[in-house]
């Protein structure tokens, strides 16, 4: 049995090496996000990425470029918009994207998730 529920999904990039007070930015903002007890907080660290007019880069650990962190965060639209002025204030200190998408279908399978009231 599965559960279909409808909810916003932000993605954050930050690269790997930005900081902010001397700390990892992608930890500053899964922290601020952790406070405002967002429901799902996952970080990727990308291995392979593309910037505008780039070729391809396949990161290797000799690499100087510096590869994106991908933050990708889904909850309620009000919790998401709560959210973001204090992200705003935190993007400020370094570089980085935000992407918003709004009403995403989440499928939920399996006995755990069909309790589990997310919205």
């Amino acid at each position: 049995m599965n559960t279909k529920k409808k909810a916003n999904m932000l993605k954050i990039y930050v690269g790997e090496q930005e900081k902010i007070n001397g700390e990892p930015a992608c930890d500053v903002v899964v922290r601020e996000a952790r406070k405002m007890d967002i429901l799902n907080i996952t970080l990727y660290k990308c291995l392979v990425y593309k910037e505008v007019n780039t070729p391809l880069r396949a990161m290797n650990f000799l690499s100087a470029n510096e590869p994106p962190v991908v933050i990708e965060i889904i909850d309620s639209s009000k919790k998401l918009n709560d959210f973001l002025k204090p992200l705003d204030k935190i993007l400020e200190q370094c570089n980085g994207v935000t992407v918003l998408m709004q009403k995403a279908e989440i499928k939920c399978f399996g006995k755990k998730f069909n309790e589990f009231a997310i919205f």
